[in-house]
């Protein structure tokens, strides 16, 4: 009892009353898995037994973590590593006139984010991995729940491989000029994508915000920090994140 009471009150400290019983209502007693809040225009679910989607919903949704202060309302977005579309979605309802292209490599999230999403057609899903060139990768669970699949190249293509997608790739499907707004948190992927082939998109993107994984994959963040200094960004943190501003393209 006094662990539900616990959650409600934290669900009402950072929800407010009316979404935090609608939470806790459907989360803890009704057991569906499925809530509404009232900055979220459909309801959404997460997987009820799952840590990791629970630790999703309280950075994205409770904690509110992807609430950007920046100068101007984002057109394009890319959510890299959309995990079960809950970011994806968040930015759908707060820049509803956005293109968001939300890529996601494992399966068991990208069925969640394809239902998350279903409502928002200006959401589309890619199921693959962000990386720097034209290859093959392979899904690598390192039992750290499902919000921390990473990614690793494949030398050969076999029924437990899919081609890679790049950020480059991305802008010239799209026909986009510019990424205004690239959220990327690929649990270390991000070692590859700031060491190779980022000088044809980095420098069109006008603020990106990056979770570091150096925890999991040391010395991940050097190349980001080391591509991100050629260039005339400026850098706040937030949350996990880093949010990096290009001053130049404001």
């Amino acid at each position: 009892m006094l662990g539900q009471l616990y959650y409600l009150n934290k669900l009402r400290r950072n929800l407010g009353i009316k979404n935090a019983l609608n939470v806790f209502f459907n989360f803890r007693i009704k057991k569906s898995g499925i809530a509404h809040v009232d900055f979220i225009r459909y309801p959404f679910r997460i997987r009820l037994n799952n840590i990791a989607d629970s630790s999703t919903f309280t950075e994205v949704i409770m904690r509110q973590e992807y609430t950007l202060n920046i100068p101007f309302i984002p057109a394009t977005i890319i959510d890299a590593g959309a995990n079960i579309g809950l970011t994806a979605i968040f930015f759908a309802n707060k820049y509803p006139q956005a293109k968001i292209i939300s890529i996601e490599p494992a399966s068991d999230n990208f069925a969640i984010l394809q239902e998350n999403i279903k409502p928002y057609p200006q959401i589309q899903a890619i199921q693959s991995g962000v990386w720097s060139k034209k290859t093959n990768l392979r899904l690598i669970d390192n039992g750290r729940g499902a919000n921390s699949y990473s990614v690793a190249e494949a030398e050969t293509a076999d029924e437990h491989t899919f081609p890679a997608i790049s950020i480059a790739d991305i802008m010239q499907q799209q026909n986009w000029t510019t990424i205004d707004l690239l959220k990327m948190d690929v649990e270390g992927a991000e070692k590859e994508l700031f060491s190779n082939n980022y000088e044809s998109w980095l420098p069109k993107t006008r603020v990106l915000v990056v979770e570091t994984h150096d925890r999991f994959v040391k010395g991940s963040s050097r190349p980001l920090f080391a591509a991100i200094s050629k260039l005339n960004f400026s850098c706040k943190l937030q949350g996990f994140n880093h949010v990096f501003i290009n001053e130049d393209l404001q």
